[in-house]
């Protein structure tokens, strides 16, 4: 049986998925209790977690009040140093998205066709969006990454932006957060530690490559550090660079090359075939030489052109034809051409000095640096639709017969893809950068014995800019094709004087263009139907904050802490785009300039209040709780609360709740965007006389709505922990968790709006614009608070390492396991329809799809310095959509997506004290990915959980001085 089948029965039931988390040897939690080997904790002892370099206190992000052994309810994982050096990770980013809670939503491996953040690795807990898990550095927010253009990406930071050598820790609170930390914590928070002092240089460099040969991985980083005046002045530094190069199309991967899509069965009525069919061999409808599309009955319908002026010939079409995909015939897939994994380079400098005033008092200055420039080649310009008319000059020249039986005002339409708009072959490339730099300075210290205080001022920019070459202009498209004769030489017929498309403003310097087979197009032509996209955005962060926490008084159960702080955050961000981005002319990476700012001011205060210690009824029983009240320039005034309690009857056993209101406040985009126009055609009843039109007019769906709310969500988790004294080193917790996110920000489609307005709904009716007649002219409706996302599901984790000396082996144990059963995903669109559970869904077809169960985890061997992991990455057998099957419109051929265990090797040798070296292999049995095709991203499979690169092989080696 194959690695793939071994796990092939779906997971239906939590108890189910509950013995599978315990009975594999994988995944990755792992307790505190040793810093030397910690990974990721399945729930971080508040008083013992990963020792940093320094003496300095301890603060776990589930609390800004936890003093002593208080050890918070909110379930939290702690990924340490140690775990990033032993998966050999050149990003912090790597490791996080190994722990199941998080979805890849907007990672390097997963981004598709989008061109805005190609190579960016954004924290998506719950699968709820990126722009709802809020990233903190050293407790403070940092600067997101904030494309010029929006679509299907958050306003979030980029985890590549931090440098990894520096991570001392990572802390991720899987549970709202937002009366502790602020807007954006709903699904939870990430909290970077980065080192407060080091002694020494260390100089990392590894490299790697795929079995393919390709996606070559070169990363050097050095760390190093110093005290001076005593041990007074503390300086620490680092810089981290790496390159990777970017992989090719579908077709340089074994699977890719079945060329798997999903194709929509418009005659399944007739055919007997379901009306989704997922198959391989899918091409392109369409041809570099220009093929005919109509009209139906046109002689020549399905024929192609050739650049040699000879006779069409015959397009070899397949058995079924829908849209631009059909199932067989000649050609390749729409993906050809589109890179599977962009390629990236990182340079990341960071210092920090510290100086201690005094014995209580320090202050400290941060300075830090990230450049990433991402290059990835996009899909081919692309003509469907196009239309040639029977006076068309190139036409005439070379098919006077065809011409002819046109007549003058006739036409044809035809479908091109553009493979010789570029030199070689590749469109692009999309070059993005970001350039994000950052100041901190700030101060801390403690008053008195029981109390601490600490306070920042920080700044950080955010310099995004995109440039997409190669870039089809649709209008200069348009008016190249349609060239005619005048005066003997061929025009564009938008330049004739009394023609019927004369503009000369419009069509100025326009050149007519040949696209009568590949290769005819002029260089001067396609120099004008082509160019560079170019968009800028920069976001700028200023933020302000001070706290302070500590004991209030002494109970009989212990002290009552307090945590409490103010904080003030301004952020603006300006847009900026060349004319023809600007008004939506390019095929792809158009972005729509603007400019927005907001500035919130926020105070909370958090308490903690034991209320039994070692007594009859239990050893200890804490109630936690915090509030926030933020005013905003944009949504007013926010509250946020959450309560929480820790409860253990006896050693061993502890349990945990809490409950919370979180929100998330738009972001800029979301308020002042505005937006793209696009024609749609649109049926709607005119309130003022009760008629109903159809109209293809202009539709803007994606402005900004400066009235937007907040979004609101109630959070609930519940959970136990066990630390039986009998088994040493064990430690196993289980937590459910329900998110209910409310006046979710969304967007509603065009049908949508129209058919709440023809029930009479006056709102929608007036996003319409009509004429004195009756029909629309027009609609323009921004973001709404209407959707919805219910999320439940259960996490379980484990770790447990033993000596192996009671067996006479040298050396010892160590296994973690963490894992997350989803139970419902369910979604909302806010568009009337009934809601539907997107929990068990293994495809990228539905915004929320997640899989019933994610495992990852490692067994590790340890002895002297010498270290041997194999980590498995297990998701559940799930389906495509659902929905499918479910009636006569939803069939499909395919609705099973079988399970998938992925199996890495980890290898660390240290050599001398101050020498070591290390080796990987990542999916070492090249297990290919299912074929879950998207219907809009032109992908044959899922990237965000399914490796698409096959077995890596990696090695470097660590130098310390």
């Amino acid at each position: 049986m194959s690695t793939r089948t071994i796990f092939s029965r779906r997971t239906l039931q939590f108890g189910t998925s509950l013995i599978a988390l315990l009975a594999c040897t994988p995944a990755m939690a792992q307790s505190q209790d040793e810093p030397a080997t910690e990974s990721a904790t399945a729930e971080p002892e508040q008083d013992a977690p990963a020792q940093p370099a320094s003496n300095e206190e301890i603060v776990v992000t589930a609390s800004r009040a936890g003093t002593g052994g208080f050890r918070a309810p909110t379930p939290t994982t702690v990924v340490g140093s140690a775990a990033i050096e032993q998966r050999q990770s050149i990003t912090v980013a790597d490791v996080l998205q190994e722990i199941p809670a998080f979805k890849p939503t907007i990672s390097p491996g997963a981004n598709g066709v989008r061109t805005q953040l190609p190579g960016a690795n954004l924290a998506d807990l719950r699968g709820l969006g990126s722009n709802r898990t809020l990233v903190l550095v050293d407790g403070a927010r940092v600067t997101p990454q904030a494309p010029a253009n929006n679509t299907g990406t958050g306003v979030s930071p980029d985890l590549n932006q931090i440098p990894a050598l520096m991570v001392e820790r990572a802390e991720v609170i899987t549970g709202g957060a937002s009366a502790q930390w602020g807007s954006d914590a709903v699904a939870g928070v990430v909290n970077i530690i980065l080192r407060k002092q080091y002694t020494g240089l260390q100089l990392t460099a590894q490299t790697g490559f795929s079995t393919y040969g390709d996606g070559l991985t070169k990363r050097v980083g050095a760390l190093g550090g110093l005290s001076l005046m005593d041990d007074r002045l503390h300086i620490v530094a680092a810089v981290d660079f790496s390159e990777s190069d970017k992989v090719g199309d579908i077709y340089t991967r074994p699977w890719g090359a079945r060329e798997y899509q999903i194709v929509a069965n418009s005659a399944a009525s007739t055919n007997g075939l379901p009306v989704n069919l997922i198959v391989p061999n899918v091409h392109f409808y369409s041809s570099p030489n220009m093929l005919i599309t109509g009209p139906t009955g046109y002689s020549l319908r399905n024929y192609e052109f050739h650049s040699n002026g000879g006779a069409p010939t015959p397009f070899v079409t397949g058995s079924i034809v829908s849209g631009t995909a059909m199932i067989g015939g000649q050609g390749q897939s729409q993906a050809k051409g589109l890179s599977l994994v962009p390629g990236i380079r990182r340079f990341d400098p960071y210092a920090r000095v510290q100086f201690d005033v005094s014995a209580n008092t320090h202050i400290y200055l941060v300075g830090s640096y990230s450049m990433l420039r991402t290059e990835m080649n996009p899909l081919p310009s692309r003509i469907t639709g196009g239309t040639i008319r029977g006076d068309n000059a190139y036409l005439q020249t070379l098919y006077p017969a065809i011409a002819a039986s046109l007549g003058a005002n006739g036409t044809f339409t035809f479908n091109r893809v553009n493979y010789d708009f570029a030199a070689s072959g590749q469109n692009g490339p999309a070059i993005v950068e970001n350039k994000t730099p950052h100041l901190a300075f700030g101060a801390e210290g403690s008053l008195g014995a029981n109390w601490k205080w600490d306070a920042h001022i920080g700044w950080g920019k955010n310099i995004y800019t995109n440039a997409t070459a190669g870039n089809g202009i649709r209008q200069r498209i348009t008016y190249a094709t349609d060239a005619v004769f005048s005066g003997g030489q061929i025009m564009c017929r938008a330049l004739v004087p009394g023609s019927s498309t004369y503009n000369p403003t419009a069509a100025a310097g326009c050149v007519p263009i040949n696209l009568f087979g590949e290769g005819s197009p002029s260089a001067a032509a396609i120099s004008y139907v082509t160019g560079t996209a170019h968009a800028r955005s920069v976001y700028e962060q200023r933020t302000a904050a001070a706290n302070i926490r500590g004991e209030l008084f002494d109970t009989w159960a212990g002290p009552v802490s307090i945590g409490a702080g103010v904080e003030y955050r301004r952020e603006e961000q300006t847009v900026t785009a060349d004319a023809i981005s600007a008004a939506g002319g390019f095929e792809i990476a158009n972005a729509g300039p603007f400019h927005g700012k907001f500035d919130v001011t926020e105070g909370y205060i958090e308490a903690i209040v034991p209320l039994l210690k070692d007594s009859a009824i239990g050893r200890s029983l804490d109630l936690n709780g915090a509030i926030r009240v933020a005013h905003y320039s944009t949504v007013d005034t926010q509250t946020t609360w959450k309560i929480g309690a820790s409860y253990e009857p006896v050693e061993g056993i502890r349990f945990r709740a809490t409950r919370s209101r979180d929100i998330r406040a738009p972001a800029l985009f979301e308020l002042y965007s505005p937006g793209s126009i696009a024609n749609n055609s649109v049926s709607v009843r005119n309130p003022a006389n009760s008629t109903t039109y159809t109209a293809n007019i202009p539709v803007n769906l994606s402005i900004g709505n400066a009235n937007l709310d907040a979004e609101k969500a109630e959070t609930y988790t519940i959970g136990v922990v066990l630390e039986p004294r009998f088994l040493p080193n064990f430690k196993v917790s289980v937590d459910y968790y329900d998110i209910d996110l409310k006046q979710a920000i969304t967007t509603l489609p065009a049908t949508s709006i129209a058919s709440l307005c023809n029930a009479g709904d006056t709102y929608y009716c007036s996003a319409f614009t009509f004429n004195p007649a009756g029909p629309p002219t027009a609609l323009s409706l921004g973001a709404q608070n209407l959707a919805g996302v219910h999320v439940q599901g259960f996490d379980a984790q484990l770790a447990y390492r033993f000596p192996l000396s009671g067996i006479s082996l040298p050396g010892r144990i160590e296994m973690t396991v963490n894992g997350t059963y989803t139970q419902h995903v369910i979604v909302n669109t806010g568009t009337g329809a009934t809601p539907i559970d997107r929990a068990g869904e293994n495809s990228t077809l539905n915004t929320y799809s997640t899989p019933r169960t994610r495992i990852n985890g490692s067994l590790t061997y340890r002895v002297g310095g010498f270290s041997l992991t194999s980590q498995m990455n297990f998701i559940s057998a799930g389906t495509v959509d659902n929905t499918f099957n479910t009636s006569a419109t939803t069939t499909a051929n395919i609705n099973h997506v079988p399970a998938y265990t992925y199996l890495n090797l980890y290898a660390d040798m240290t050599v001398t004290e101050n020498f070591g070296f290390f080796a990987s292999v990542r999916n070492v049995f090249n297990t290919a990915p299912p074929p879950l095709p998207s219907s809009t991203l032109n992908i044959a499979t899922n990237g965000q959980y399914y490796d698409t690169l096959g077995t890596f092989f990696q090695a470097g080696f660590r130098v310390k001085f």
